[in-house]
């Protein structure tokens, strides 16, 4: 089974929040509010990707003429 390249792409931009989040906890830093402000974005762009893909194939099976 292939990977779509957005999926793939929102897994691989997860990894910047992770890898920020892993540092705070092991090595006690603490995360900056640029760098709080950068994890949130990406987390919450992540989110509206993957939720605008689940409206769009629900919409494509409800109006298959356009999407």
């Amino acid at each position: 089974m292939a990977l779509k390249a957005s999926t793939a792409a929102a897994i691989l931009l997860i990894g910047s929040p992770i890898t920020t989040a892993l540092n705070f906890f092991f090595t006690g830093t603490a995360v900056t509010i640029g760098q709080g402000f950068g994890m949130l974005m990406i987390v919450t762009g992540i989110i509206a990707t993957i939720g605008i893909s689940n409206i769009c194939t629900t919409f494509k099976h409800i109006l298959p003429s356009k999407f």
